[in-house]
């Protein structure tokens, strides 16, 4: 007979969470580190890769072929 510690299961099935969550944060951390550099170019530079500043936002969120 095998028994089962509870606290075994719960840490197998908090696994895939605790992978989901990091994910998120590392996707997060990566917009924010896009954005901000995109911010930081001036209008004509922006121009060239066809990027408005006001669009800026949507591009990194959903890529520059959303526009």
């Amino acid at each position: 007979m095998h028994t089962i510690c509870a606290s075994s299961v719960s840490r197998v099935e908090s696994r895939p969470m605790i992978n989901h969550l990091t994910s998120r944060i590392r996707q997060y951390r990566d917009y924010r580190k896009t954005v901000s550099l995109l911010a930081q170019m001036d209008d004509r530079q922006l121009s060239d890769i066809g990027v408005n500043r006001g669009d800026i936002d949507l591009v990194v969120r959903r890529g520059r072929l959303a526009l």
